[in-house]
């Protein structure tokens, strides 16, 4: 399906994640702040809060229960409830700049950003560091595995399996020649797709 201009100021718009959710509409997120959802008869823009400062979109995802999810590059994560998007954890919660929004098998929902990879299960939220072998890295991209758990890459070029437990190199670096890890697109436990930028 081909998306109009949906926005008149689309140039000075650029987009930073697209999604067509399961009842057919397009959500865009971009840097000029909050979503536009686009269907065949309207186009609505929503902001993120009732403040007068602009927070810019930087991850869209929709969950097993149809739920939306929108990361704001300052950091903060949102869950639309009733027509609004509401704030769900305090900022330091969850890495800084949220890229990469995901939930695995297990309904936990895993987010990645600038300053690591966090999940958030049983209303509990977890940041991940060295002390539970994760390397501090830039995160960039987080998936489902198939078979359990998550596969993400990094800003080094490094891809990685994890469940929360333990996490292992798949790809390092050098695979990828050290490229930033634009997309990963899991077929099965044994093929996987990478994309770098």
């Amino acid at each position: 399906m081909d998306l109009p201009d949906i926005d008149p100021n689309t140039s000075e718009r650029a987009m930073i994640a697209l999604l067509e959710d399961r009842s057919g509409a397009w959500w865009v997120a971009s840097r000029r702040g909050g979503v536009i959802r686009w269907t065949r008869e309207e186009t609505q823009h929503f902001e993120f809060s009732s403040a007068r400062f602009i927070r810019p979109a930087a991850a869209l995802f929709e969950d097993k229960d149809s739920r939306l999810w929108v990361a704001s590059r300052d950091g903060s994560v949102y869950l639309r409830e009733k027509e609004e998007f509401v704030p769900q954890f305090v900022k330091t919660q969850v890495p800084s700049k949220v890229r990469s929004i995901t939930q695995d098998a297990n309904g936990t929902f895993w987010f990645a950003g600038t300053q690591g990879l966090a999940s958030f299960s049983g209303g509990k939220v977890r940041r991940y560091a060295k002390a539970d072998g994760f390397p501090e890295t830039d995160t960039t991209i987080v998936q489902p595995f198939p078979g359990g758990g998550i596969i993400f890459g990094d800003a080094t070029g490094r891809v990685m399996l994890g469940d929360g437990r333990t996490f292992t190199t798949i790809a390092p670096p050098e695979i990828t020649n050290h490229q930033w890890i634009s997309g990963i697109l899991p077929i099965s436990a044994k093929e996987v797709w990478v994309s770098t930028l």
